[in-house]
């Protein structure tokens, strides 16, 4: 497999450069936003629903961001060894496993199988998002890289 080292870079526009990041880089990172935002409106209800006290709540509602902490610099050392795509599909292989545990909460109500498995989405995120910068440093000329990493901040705030 290629490594984005080995991909010929093509001189282009600064405004080329964004637009060819939109599928792979811009699109997917604002369907994670997306997805993350919907449900944390619903998750502290859902718990409650559970039995779950307010701790509870707050604990479950911040496992995905500890989950991605504590993966972090893990994410980081595994993406240098099988790169950015792998990475990013890795992450999103995360959530989904995470996602699908805790939507069979329904069949197997568990406010514990909700935070680990929240805490599994953030591992996803974690990879997918490291992975994701590492491919725009890697694949955008220095001169558009910041442009093009305010536009990953951009979208994950949806």
């Amino acid at each position: 497999m290629a490594s984005v080292d080995e991909i010929p870079q093509v001189e282009l526009t600064a405004t080329a450069h964004l637009r060819a990041m939109i599928l792979p880089v811009y699109t997917p990172g604002f369907a994670e936003a997306l997805s993350a935002g919907l449900v944390i409106p619903v998750l502290p209800l859902y718990c409650r629903s559970l039995g779950a006290d307010d701790a509870i709540i707050g604990t479950v509602v911040s496992m995905q961001g500890l989950g991605a902490l504590c993966t972090g610099l893990l994410a980081g050392l595994v993406i240098g060894r099988i790169g950015e795509r792998a990475g990013m599909c890795c992450g999103t292989a995360l959530r989904i496993m995470g996602a699908t545990a805790c939507a069979l909460t329904v069949f197997a109500p568990s406010v514990g199988l909700v935070g680990a498995s929240r805490a599994a989405m953030g591992c996803g995120m974690s990879f997918f998002q490291v992975s994701r910068q590492s491919y725009v440093a890697a694949t955008v000329p220095s001169n558009v890289r910041g442009r093009a990493n305010s536009l990953i901040g951009g979208f994950a705030r949806v």
